[in-house]
C-alpha cells in the first residue's frame, strides 16, 4: 500500500468516497489512510488456477458491494484479477495502472503466460496509466496496448517522494544501528548503496563486477546493501569475498536515513517502471548510476543528475563509478542538481496532484451501456 503514497487521502479530501484493496493481511496501513475502508483480497504473485479463482470471486463479492464508479489497479496478477471482476460488475471506468512489466526479464513459456495476463489486462481495461514514459513505449512496442489508450503523468512515477522527509540535513546526525556502518561513516571511505532485491534482475552480477573494477583501480569503498536477498547467494558471497566492506543491512523499517550515509546510490537494474530508490537518493542529494533499462533510464538525467550506462555491462558500470568518485567537485554538483530535479518534477504533492486531476477531470464516467 506504501505505493500509493498519498494519493487515497487526496482523493477522500476533494470528496470521493475511497476503499483501498490490499492482498496481505499483514501489511501495516499507513496512518494517512485513516479513515479509507480497506479490504484484504488474498492475491498470489504466482499463476495459481485455484487461488486464482477463489480471489476472483473474492474481488466480485467486494465490487457487487461496493459499486465503485471507478476501479484503479496495479500489479499484473491483481490487475487482471480485478479488472476482470470489474468487467463482470460492470464497473464503467477501470484503470491499469501499469508499474512494471515482468516479463522483460523472462524466457520460455513463462514469458507466454505474462504477455497473455498483460494482454488481457489491457484489453479489459479502459484507461492504463503508466510510471514511466519508456514503460509506455515497451508495451507499444510489445503490441500489447496502443499508445492512445495509456497516459503517463507528468514525467512519472507512481506517488513521487516527500522531499522534505528525504531532505539531506534531516539525517545528518542519525546514527546507523549497525556497528560496521557506524565504522564506516567515521571512516574516509566512499559509501555506495544499493537499495532493493538483491537478485539477478535488479543487476546483482553487474554490482559484482562492478566493485571488481573499483578494486582493480585501487579503489578501496564500502558498499551498502539494503533490501532482501532473492536468489543470487552466490553473487553476494563473491562480493564479500573481494570486499570485506560488504555491508548487508537487509530490509530496513525506514531507509531513508540510510541515505544520508551514501555518495552514491548504484542500480544496475535489468527492468523497472519506475524505480522510487533513485528518488529517494536525489532528494537526499545523493546521485545515481543506474542502466538504460526500461523505467530506470527516465529516473536520472544523463551527465547532469547521476549517469547511465548500458544495461547488463558491469564493466561500463564500474568506469561510470570510477569517473565520479575521483571527482568529488562532479559528484557534488551532481547531488545538488539530483536533488533540484526531484523537488521540482517529483514531489509527492505535484505527482499527487496530477492523479487528482487526472481522475477528477480527464476520466470520464459514462453509463455502463445494457
Amino acid at each position: 500500500m506504501k505505493l500509493l503514497g498519498k494519493i487515497p487521502s487526496s482523493m477522500a479530501e476533494i470528496g470521493w468516497k475511497v476503499h483501498v484493496v490490499a492482498g496481505d493481511t499483514a501489511s501495516e496501513v499507513p496512518k494517512d489512510l485513516d479513515g479509507i475502508a480497506i479490504h484484504i483480497v488474498p492475491m498470489k504473485r504466482n499463476p495459481s488456477p485455484l487461488k486464482d479463482l477463489h480471489s476472483l470471486v473474492r474481488w466480485i463479492l467486494l465490487l457487487s458491494r461496493v459499486r465503485p464508479d471507478i476501479v484503479v489497479i496495479g500489479t499484473p496478477k491483481a490487475s487482471l484479477v480485478g479488472i476482470l471482476a470489474a468487467l463482470f460488475c460492470r464497473v464503467p471506468v477501470r484503470v491499469y495502472q501499469l508499474r512494471g512489466l515482468r516479463l522483460q526479464t523472462v524466457s520460455g513459456p513463462a514469458r507466454h503466460v505474462l504477455f497473455l495476463v498483460e494482454w488481457i489486462t489491457a484489453k479489459t481495461s479502459t484507461n492504463i496509466l503508466a510510471v514511466s514514459n519508456s514503460l509506455k513505449n515497451e508495451y507499444c512496442r510489445l503490441g500489447l496496448s496502443q499508445a492512445k489508450k495509456i497516459e503517463v503523468l507528468g514525467l512519472g512515477s507512481s506517488h513521487g517522494v516527500d522531499v522534505d522527509y528525504f531532505h539531506p540535513t534531516r539525517w545528518s546526525v542519525w546514527e546507523p544501528p549497525e556497528l560496521a556502518l557506524k565504522r564506516a561513516k567515521s571512516g574516509h571511505m566512499p559509501i555506495l548503496g544499493f537499495v532493493g532485491r538483491f537478485s539477478k534482475d535488479k543487476g546483482a552480477r553487474e554490482l559484482l563486477q562492478c566493485c571488481q573494477v573499483l578494486l582493480e583501480a585501487g579503489i578501496t569503498h564500502t558498499l551498502l546493501v539494503i533490501g532482501p536477498l532473492e536468489g543470487d547467494e552466490e553473487a553476494l558471497d563473491e562480493l564479500r569475498r573481494i570486499n570485506r566492506d560488504t555491508i548487508m543491512a537487509g530490509s530496513v523499517d525506514d531507509v531513508a536515513p540510510y541515505y544520508s550515509l551514501m555518495d552514491l546510490l548504484i542500480l544496475p537494474t535489468h527492468r523497472e517502471g519506475f524505480p522510487n530508490a533513485v528518488l529517494e537518493a536525489a532528494a537526499s542529494g545523493v546521485p545515481a548510476v543506474t542502466t538504460d533499462a526500461t523505467g530506470a533510464i527516465d529516473s536520472v538525467i544523463d551527465g547532469q543528475t547521476g549517469m547511465i550506462v548500458p544495461t547488463h555491462d558491469g564493466n561500463a558500470l564500474g568506469a561510470a563509478v570510477m569517473g565520479l568518485l575521483i571527482d568529488p567537485q562532479l559528484l557534488e554538483k551532481m547531488g545538488l542538481n539530483a536533488r533540484n530535479w526531484v523537488v521540482s518534477q517529483f514531489d509527492s504533492g505535484r505527482v499527487t496532484k496530477n492523479h487528482s486531476i487526472y481522475f477528477r477531470y480527464k476520466v470520464k464516467i459514462p453509463m455502463f451501456p445494457e
